[in-house]
């Protein structure tokens, strides 16, 4: 599902609550007209009829909804919108209308509290003879999901949702237990044995424990392996389809389950609803929020910005992972990420000379970004880059950002290099005529891609892959940048986006062109002083020797050496 439509669904189920809470209200209020206390007031520890109507209406919405179930069960739940939005999806695939879910959702945000203890308690009451399996990254901890689950099963609330589900106290295990009615919920680790149990539907919560056993190779091929040839094979049809699956995790890696999952999903091989959910939205967020927002602002597991932004800080490759579920492969098709070269910010070489290129995006919304880079060349032709500016906006708004990136005193760019054909129409009109209003003199130097194949061919990027691959291209650590752009590296030519690879490009195509000049110190100009050379007659004949052999003598006046004290007449007559 398309993001818009995941936020139009969003809107309309918040809608829905919204009217169902008035007409729920308006009832209740209806009711309360016709309710005389004087004459009805029941017995002592009788609750009264408007309570009873109010529990009954509660109890009806828990029965129906997964997030109206978890706050009915658990008063303290203070779902946000990202549960809510979580919550509708688990709801869809309860009733079969989606087959494959993966949720791709940051550490620490409640995912496991919905989708592995209160949603098995709720799928069970709905279907009480469906049966369950619950994987993670070992037995034990999809054992405590286990345990939860149960436990909530045999809380006196959870009977007066649904009074026809409960454990049987035959088996009862936190690993595996049963329901009166045939029921059944499975726990193993995802290499663990699941033989003999099935599953309508099977939960995968945080396959990997660690960052460790993600970047193994064989731990990730021995997860897959347990989801490809153990757990598919165990699943159940229910409801005019086949068993469904819930991957539910953070990302740690590229080559992880997840990212395995995307690629069948891209390739049509499976068909996979995903949906990604970053902790600082980024364009097209799947929740409606503006570009730069937190995931949680506030509330229990809140993590706003300034904190997020130090973990970034810390760590940006496993931040874009982890938080942002966009790891960095470790192989790419053209990149490889660890062919940047990491400095420290603090020291970036002197002398360097400094130059900035643009890739634009010329409306707003399009789905491309304008991206602006700065970088210094030194005397030995490696690259510094410095800033990066990337967003999806419109030309306005690009040229008054590639401004304040010129206007930057410790930079000062030479030259700033642009694509021939962008420059010359729509860009480069409006971007000469703000340059000279803010008394800017970079050189705009437009550069003629043609020849090169499309924007994503191999051939047009290849100089910069080259540079990069001898360690020619520095990057400077910890830029809240870094992430990103190693990340749409790390996928091109496939990639969805290309707009930081096509600015690099730039550079790649100026390669032989760009050289970086050790800044020498300047003599200050003073007055000049004129010295008096004295030469003999010998001297001038010896000049006019070396003139004529085409020897040039150093320049300087000939003046006579004086003879003697001569009286000057005061006045002469011709």
């Amino acid at each position: 599902m398309k993001n818009e439509e995941v936020r139009k669904l969003l809107n309309a189920r918040r809608e829905g609550r919204e009217e169902a809470a008035e007409m729920e209200k308006a009832a209740l209020d209806k009711a309360a007209e016709r309710f005389d206390p004087s004459e009805h007031e029941p017995p002592a520890g009788v609750a009264r009829p408007l309570e009873v109507a109010r529990e009954l209406i509660k109890l009806n919405k828990a029965r129906k909804g997964l997030i109206d179930f978890a706050k009915f069960i658990d008063p303290t739940y203070d779902p946000y919108e990202v549960h809510e939005l979580i919550g509708s999806k688990l709801e869809d695939v309860e009733a079969g209308r989606c087959r494959r879910l993966a949720v791709f959702i940051p550490p620490a945000t409640g995912k496991s509290r919905l989708a592995s203890e209160l949603f098995p308690a709720w799928v069970m009451g709905r279907n009480i003879n469906f049966e369950l399996i619950e994987g993670s990254y070992n037995k034990e901890k999809a054992s405590e999901f286990g345990a939860v689950a149960r436990d909530i099963i045999q809380d006196p609330r959870y009977a007066l949702v649904f009074p026809g589900t409960e454990i049987s106290q035959s088996a009862a295990a936190a690993d595996a237990w049963k329901t009166t009615e045939g029921g059944s919920y499975k726990a193993s680790g995802v290499a663990g044995g699941i033989i003999g149990f099935h599953a309508h539907i099977a939960i995968i919560d945080d396959p990997f424990k660690n960052a460790d056993e993600a970047r193994s190779l064989q731990h990730r091929q021995n997860v897959w392996d347990w989801y490809a040839s153990v757990l598919i094979n165990r699943l159940r049809s229910y409801k005019d389809g086949s068993g469904s699956v819930v991957l539910i995790m953070q990302r740690w890696h590229d080559d992880d389950i997840g990212g395995r999952v995307e690629k069948l999903n891209d390739a049509g091989e499976e068909d996979w609803e995903i949906l990604s959910i970053p902790s600082i939205a980024e364009a097209g967020d799947p929740l409606g929020r503006e570009e730069g927002e937190p995931l949680l602002p506030d509330g229990p597991n809140r993590r706003p910005l300034e904190e997020l932004y130090a973990i970034r800080a810390r760590s940006p490759q496993l931040f874009q992972a982890l938080h942002q579920q966009k790891p960095i492969s470790d192989e790419g098709d053209l990149f490889k990420p660890d062919w940047l070269m990491p400095y420290e910010p603090n020291k970036l070489p002197r002398g360097l000379t400094f130059y900035g290129t643009s890739d634009w995006a010329l409306t707003k919304g399009s789905g491309d970004y304008t991206v602006h880079l700065v970088f210094g060349v030194c005397e030995r032709g490696h690259i510094y880059l410095t800033d990066l500016f990337r967003e999806q906006t419109d030309i306005i708004d690009g040229v008054e950002a590639c401004l304040q990136l010129m206007k930057n005193e410790k930079r000062k760019p030479l030259k700033w290099f642009n694509e021939r054909v962008v420059l010359s129409k729509a860009i480069g009109p409006v971007l000469r005529k703000r340059m000279k209003d803010e008394k800017l003199w970079t050189i705009l130097q437009d550069v003629s891609v043609a020849g090169f194949g499309s924007k994503d061919s191999p051939d047009r990027a290849g100089s910069i892959a080259g540079a990069m691959q001898m360690g020619y291209v520095h990057v400077p650590m910890s830029a809240p940048w870094l992430g990103p752009l190693e990340h749409e590296l790390s996928r091109f030519p496939r990639g969805r986006y290309d707009d930081q690879v096509d600015a690099l490009t730039l550079i790649g195509m100026q390669l032989n062109k760009l050289r970086g000049q050790k800044a020498e110190p300047v003599p200050e100009i003073g007055v000049p002083v004129l010295t008096q050379a004295s030469h003999t007659f010998d001297d001038l004949m010896h000049r006019s020797a070396l003139r004529r052999a085409g020897i040039a003598p150093v320049k300087e006046a000939p003046m006579l050496a004086p003879v003697g004290d001569i009286e000057w007449p005061e006045s002469y007559v011709d």
